[in-house]
């Protein structure tokens, strides 16, 4: 089946190309509305400038209407409408680029299963529950079994990190079975636990597969640079998990606040490479209102704030905004601590965020007594930034009465030129376990991340993000979303955070502002965390 597979893809190519140069002629323009500078990895994974742009976004001009003049007016309307007509095409053409890239259809003609440990957000639709993601959720599954020709259904349950022995049992025995009734072609888990399963020989290597085409756009570049060690990559993630969509990091700013505070426009500091940890503190700089001093006096939970950290492991979105990695490929094709996690630089951000968390009356945060709900302030207009994950705008911020913008997480100072987000821990990673068909799993693997990069992501970032969720239009907000999803950066201390025990989970110790970065480093014994690391990448270089 895999060679009759094989031989349609090559078939299928060859009549692409020649579909191709038979319709196409060199002097004559192919009229399908593309051109060289608009393809579609152009339009989707736009980077990051390295130099400043400021231009803002301008409303287009409207006629007027008391002109007695109606033949100019009949022209604009001409104009405009073949304007239209020009978007539409494009429109038109990007579409079919894009469906273009998934992989080309295949007959494996069998079943296939997954094992699915689920998340916050539900990633798998038995029906169409009528939502804009919802609906391309659902459709998903159909368009990836016609995609394969096979059948597919999935086992899922709760797994969450408080779930995390329940599902390592659930993926052994299925990864342990011979009964076709147990075994799995893949495997999605929690982000923190694709590193256990790989070092307890659970996967499969995957980065030479035929089927996998690790070039696509829907495979991140800077995930497979930190997840690959000795030419070997045992998990990954994407677009096929929207979840990582959700959960990446992002400043939200209350526009209305922003203005009667007369605070500079984070957008334009955006722009303007401004946007720094110096000038985030500056802004909020003791701005603060005692709400309920006649029944709670002092900082409390009904208080305004300036900028509020509503969960103190978003705290380490910050460093990771500012360049800080903690666990780096080395020269040898292994892991070493970067020396910016151990060195002045992470010193200087340590100090200056304990000072500002601390002495800054206008901050607060929720690891402080009486502090409890998740954002609460923030759409209650009681606080003018706050630090949370896209999904805040998608599961507290809809219909709630206030305009807001995003930025991305601050830079160190103004001579970084490239902005980095990073993401939270519900983020599905994927394997392939050693009793699959290593072939068709990664050929699902791929086909379920092509179809998720052409119509889930663009509903739930372009549609749903950009435009659903937020109540009112921010002039330049769009390229905000764009600059924060192509900064997203990934750490293997996420993903052997279980094995590591520390080196991760303590910048949360940032918000009690009351560290030493170096005294804190220290009381986790260097020494024995580098152990830690070498015992990791000799375990991986073991593995097949």
């Amino acid at each position: 089946m895999k060679n009759f597979a094989k031989i349609m893809a090559v078939l299928l190519t060859l009549v692409m190309l020649l579909s191709a140069f038979a319709s196409c002629k060199p002097e004559d323009d192919p009229g399908d509305g593309t051109t060289e500078s608009s393809t579609p990895s152009e339009e989707q994974t736009p980077s990051t400038p390295e130099n400043p742009s400021t231009p803002k976004d301008t409303p287009a001009e409207t006629p007027d209407d008391s002109d007695p003049d109606s033949s100019e007016s009949e022209s604009e309307s001409e104009s405009e409408s073949e304007s239209e007509s020009e978007s539409e095409s494009e429109d038109e053409s990007s579409s079919q680029n894009l469906i273009e890239l998934l992989p080309p259809d295949m007959n494996l003609g069998r079943d296939m299963a997954m094992f699915i440990g689920y998340l916050y957000y539900d990633e798998w639709l038995l029906d169409d529950n009528g939502d804009l993601v919802g609906t391309e959720l659902y459709k998903r599954i159909s368009r990836v079994e016609d995609n394969l020709g096979i059948e597919l259904d999935y086992t899922s349950m709760d797994g969450t990190s408080a779930q995390r022995a329940t599902i390592m049992d659930e993926v052994k025995k299925r990864q342990e079975a011979t009964d076709p009734n147990l075994i799995v072609d893949l495997v999605s888990t929690y982000s923190q636990h694709a590193g256990s399963l790989t070092l307890e020989g659970r996967y499969q290597n995957i980065a030479d597969n035929e089927y996998l085409n690790l070039d696509n756009p829907w495979w991140p570049k800077d995930l497979l640079i930190n997840s690959t060690i000795d030419d070997k990559l045992y998990f990954v993630s994407g677009d096929i998990s929207p979840t990582l969509i959700y959960e990446t990091y992002a400043i939200f700013y209350n526009t209305t606040l922003i203005e009667q505070y007369k605070i500079e426009n984070p957008i334009d500091l955006v722009n303007d490479y401004q946007w720094t940890l110096d000038k985030v503190i500056a802004l909020t700089e003791n701005i603060y209102d005692d709400l309920d001093k006649a029944t709670n006096p002092g900082p409390s939970s009904g208080d305004f704030y300036a900028f509020n950290i509503n969960d103190d492991a978003h705290i380490k979105a910050l460093p990771f905004g500012m360049g800080i990695r903690v666990l780096v490929p080395d020269e040898d094709d292994g892991y070493v601590f970067s020396e910016l996690y151990k060195g002045e630089k992470m010193d200087i951000i340590v100090d200056k965020m304990n000072a500002w968390i601390t002495n800054n009356q206008g901050v607060k945060t929720l690891t402080e007594a009486g502090f409890g709900d998740y954002g609460v302030s923030f759409k209650e207009n009681r606080c003018i930034f706050t630090v949370g994950n896209f999904a805040y705008a998608s599961h507290y911020l809809q219909g709630v009465d206030i305009s807001y913008g995003v930025v991305p997480c601050p830079l160190y100072n103004t001579d970084q030129t490239e902005y980095y987000s990073y993401y939270g821990n519900p983020t599905s990673f994927w394997g392939v376990p050693t009793n699959a068909d290593v072939d068709d799993s990664c050929a699902l693997l791929d086909a379920l991340g092509g179809n998720a990069y052409v119509y889930i992501s663009p509903a739930l970032f372009e549609k749903a993000l950009k435009l659903k969720y937020v109540p009112e239009e921010v002039d330049g907000l769009s390229k905000m979303f764009d600059i924060i999803r192509d900064g997203l950066v990934f750490d293997a201390c996420m993903f052997y955070n279980a094995e590591l025990g520390t080196a991760y989970t303590q910048f949360t110790e940032i918000a009690s502002g009351k560290v030493s970065w170096s005294s804190t480093f220290t009381k986790f014994k260097v020494a024995a965390m580098n152990n830690k690391v070498a015992d990791i990448v000799s375990m991986l270089r073991e593995l097949p």
